[in-house]
């Protein structure tokens, strides 16, 4: 079990800030960590939501030994959306 420790989080859809949010949390909102892929928690909320947070805007109690958490591998973890062109909604190259 984890908590914010930031004013708002977005939960996002991968492990990037390049992924779209797919939920808002606030500070104390409690979690449970389901697994890590670099500097980023996959997580669980109360009712289900599930996405990443960045390690950064989370607590985990200072008994967690993080060397346990299941490291999630680059295959599992969903491409990363590439960035739209300014000019267009076409995808840059």
């Amino acid at each position: 079990t984890g908590s914010i420790t930031t004013d708002i989080v977005q939960l996002r859809d991968g492990p990037d800030l390049r992924f779209l949010p797919v939920g808002d949390y606030k500070e104390n909102d409690n979690f449970t960590v389901t697994g890590s892929y670099q500097k980023w928690y996959q997580v669980e909320f109360p009712g289900g939501n599930k996405g990443w947070v960045y390690s950064d805007w989370v607590s985990l109690p200072s008994n967690t030994d993080t060397t346990k958490i299941c490291k999630i591998l680059y295959r599992d973890v969903p491409p990363t959306p590439k960035p739209k062109c300014r000019a267009s909604s076409i995808p840059c190259p």
